[in-house]
């Protein structure tokens, strides 16, 4: 997946999806930012790519992560959804689900100085 604006046109490209990702920085600390994202949309890989297109891989990527490394050997992406809405697509019904932040994540924001955000 590739992220393309949507002014420009790709000759030859397969598919294409529109997919809005919106970026709200919460703190930075030695080089990272800890972000919170919000899509209204669901496509593969929309939030890594988009990172990615911006020139900020997520860490621990090892597809869009750009070869960068991972300082804090998470073995995985740092990646987690705290809070989860969405419209139950038979019933019509807002759900709403919350999960606390696994803890060799919140390891790493500790080792940065960063306030876990998660319940």
């Amino acid at each position: 997946m590739t992220a393309v604006r949507t002014e420009e046109k790709r000759p030859g490209s397969a598919r294409k999806w529109r997919a809005s990702t919106r970026l709200k920085a919460l703190a930075s600390s030695h080089g990272f930012t800890f972000l919170e994202i919000d899509i209204s949309t669901g496509v593969t890989h929309q939030i890594r790519a988009h990172l990615e297109a911006l020139g900020h891989p997520l860490l621990g990527d090892p597809l869009y992560g750009a070869g960068q490394p991972d300082p804090f050997g998470l073995g995985r992406q740092f990646l987690h959804a705290c809070d989860l809405r969405f419209r139950h697509p038979r019933s019509g019904l807002d759900v709403s689900v919350t999960s606390p932040l696994p803890e060799d994540l919140g390891k790493v924001l500790d080792r940065l100085g960063i306030r876990r955000p998660c319940p």
